[in-house]
């Protein structure tokens, strides 16, 4: 498993991830997206990298860390932004249907 790693300090871009499936209007900030240059993106909640998504389309979810409630939504969140099943939520790799 994976373990939480401190957030880079080299990347092409970070945003917040916005709610757009969610029922909150927002997460406040605790949900950032970063983007490499190689294309991987990943997902961090609270400080934490709890997903990324490969260029190729892979989503992986990681472990090694209290799976809450709430991350549990930022990653939903972030699958369903990317074309991903709203189920890929459990520790483990995806791949896009269709």
């Amino acid at each position: 498993m994976v373990q939480a790693e401190k957030m880079p300090k080299t990347f092409k871009t970070m945003y917040e991830l916005s709610a757009l499936y969610d029922a909150r209007k927002s997460f406040y900030g605790k949900a950032k997206v970063i983007t490499f240059t190689n294309g991987v993106r990943q997902l961090w909640s609270y400080d934490t990298n709890v997903a990324a998504i490969t260029p190729q389309g892979v989503l992986q979810v990681f472990g090694g860390f209290e799976m809450t409630a709430t991350t549990r939504r930022h990653i939903r969140e972030f699958a369903l932004q990317n074309g991903f099943n709203r189920n890929c939520v459990k520790i483990g790799t995806y791949q896009k249907v269709g």
